[in-house]
């Protein structure tokens, strides 16, 4: 994807660190007035590098592999000081790239991406066109300050800073598929380093003459020759006629501007080719990309109203604040951690399944967040030495039962964090009481263990935030009873109950024995509509 070469020319401006680094450092920025930096990412080359990982043994991979791949990349965003847009290809996408016809229905992982961002309190956009246009014309208009792809298009439609993965490829079995490292790219350095000096023309005549998604190019034109030409006032000639004129003004000026480009590659003045480029004067003489090309990049299509929404988004309480409950839910629906997690004390349980996922991954971010929310609210106080946040943030009380600040017990210990580089981050070790984030997973799991066997694909029709009152269904046995009233495997709907702390599951986990108590959460009652939610099952 994006344009032949493109990343290994632009390589030595490029500079090489932690992501986890590069947003805690901008984020504890006064000149930034401590925000946390707004990241965008492009969607659809996420949901497209972690297809092609399981092309072989697919079946011995869980459940839904791909989007486990995804929830883990959303998860390591989730652990930096970020706010976060996913930008998904829209259905005016181009038709054909690298001369093979593209599908425009959005993958089928589109939606269930969506869900999980939306959990992690993430936003995402559909783009008219390419993701990759729209996250250049946010970045340029100020919306997101950096836009995170491995596509070299960014650049060329003008993203002024790019962060890109330095971990190439996503390792199918592994939750820790990305490295933290990243190499960033922004337009000041491409420009001024003396090893590239390419401006925003030198990208996009890179673009023209090696080829990319919408051309091959110049024939027997490589990077070198197409970096050289760069280096003339060229391609920022020929970017502005390509913004500017209509399609016949456009293809009149392509003519002379051919004849002045084959002028420098045969003549060159300024002594940019170690040798005369006759071969590639003749192929631009005769192949040169049409201007349909030109106008590709130089206008693709963007929406500027989108540019709202997003700031809507940013600017709302829900912005990165992760909805632990509903991502439990998602997760256990989703990949069936707990459906595999062996019988044992309640600590081995919790350790292990979707509690255990969500406690290596999940837990973590919301503490460092929920430390930089405290630190937003003291900048908004007005306190010496620091700046006023621009974001409004509700201090929640200690009593609440909800996961903030005052549930950091205490720091113990603090130590420097070598970072990618020869950067260091200050680390310390804070202890802080995760019992509202552990009781809010249990409630999740709990949830989908109380409405069944799920027969939609989408669990959002049966996510809904009701308060206290959840109805439910009691499920029997294909032979046998599990209860007088539930006979020959039939459901039956229980009517609505009120559900409090307690939650009591009755199972049987052998295959002839009686059914059994577990009690999951303490209660004081054992019997239907006494503030629990029973669910009658018996697993053969």
């Amino acid at each position: 994807m994006g344009i032949n070469n493109l990343w290994q020319v632009v390589g030595p401006a490029g500079v090489k660190c932690s992501l986890l680094g590069y947003t805690t450092q901008h984020a504890m920025n006064p000149q930034t007035g401590h925000c946390k930096l707004r990241i965008g990412v492009d969607a659809n080359l996420w949901m497209a590098k972690c297809q092609h990982k399981f092309q072989r043994g697919h079946t011995q991979m869980g459940e839904n592999p791909e989007l486990r791949l995804l929830f883990y990349k959303l998860a390591q965003l989730h652990r930096t000081l970020c706010d976060v847009v996913l930008v998904f290809d829209g259905p005016n996408r181009p038709h054909f790239k690298r001369g093979k016809r593209v599908v425009t229905c959005p993958p089928w992982l589109t939606d269930r991406l969506k869900e999980f961002a939306e959990a992690f309190g993430f936003s995402s956009v559909d783009a008219p066109g390419e993701a990759e246009a729209q996250l250049a014309h946010m970045n340029r208009s100020g919306i997101i300050g950096a836009v995170l792809s491995d596509d070299g298009d960014t650049l060329v439609f003008g993203a002024l800073t790019v962060l890109r993965s330095s971990s190439s490829s996503m390792k199918s079995g592994s939750q820790n598929n990305d490295s933290d490292s990243i190499t960033v790219f922004d337009s000041r350095s491409i420009t001024d380093h003396p090893e590239v000096r390419l401006t925003e023309g030198g990208v996009f005549l890179m673009a023209v003459l090696c080829g990319g998604d919408y051309s091959n190019g110049v024939p027997g034109c490589g990077h070198k020759t197409a970096l050289g030409l760069a280096h003339y006032p060229l391609g920022d000639q020929l970017l502005h006629a390509s913004r500017t004129l209509d399609e016949a003004d456009l293809a009149q000026y392509v003519t002379s501007w051919i004849t002045r480009a084959c002028d420098a590659l045969l003549s060159d003045p300024l002594d940019h080719f170690p040798t005369r480029e006759h071969s590639v004067a003749r192929s631009i003489r005769s192949q040169f990309p049409k201007t349909t090309i030109l106008r590709a990049y130089a206008q693709p299509l963007v929406d500027p109203t989108i540019n709202e929404t997003v700031l809507t988004a940013f600017n709302s309480p829900e912005c990165s604040s992760v909805n632990v409950e509903r991502l439990a839910f998602l997760c256990e629906f989703r990949f069936g951690w707990s459906r595999r997690t062996p019988s044992g004390t309640v600590k081995k349980l919790e350790s292990s399944g979707t509690l255990g996922k969500l406690e290596n991954l999940v837990y973590e971010g919301t503490c460092i967040r929920a430390l930089f929310t405290a630190l937003q609210n003291q900048n908004h106080d007005g306190l010496p030495g620091q700046g006023a946040s621009h974001e409004s943030t509700a201090i929640i009380p200690a009593d609440s039962g909800q996961f903030g600040a005052h549930s950091v017990l205490g720091i113990t210990s603090d130590r420097h964090l070598a970072l990618t580089g020869n950067s260091q981050l200050k680390q310390h070790r804070v202890q802080l009481n995760t019992t509202p984030l552990v009781n809010a997973a249990k409630a999740g799991v709990a949830r989908l263990k109380q409405l069944g066997n799920l027969s939609t694909s989408s669990p959002s029709l049966y996510w809904t935030d009701v308060g206290n009152t959840v109805a439910v269904e009691a499920f029997g046995r294909k032979s046998g009873t599990c209860d007088t009233s539930l006979k020959n495997g039939a459901k039956q709907q229980v009517p609505q109950v009120t559900c409090s702390e307690a939650v009591v599951e009755l199972s049987d986990s052998d295959s002839v024995g009686e059914p059994e108590v577990e009690v999951v959460a303490g209660c004081s009652s054992h019997t239907l509509g006494g503030g629990e939610i029973i669910e009658l099952t018996d697993s053969d």
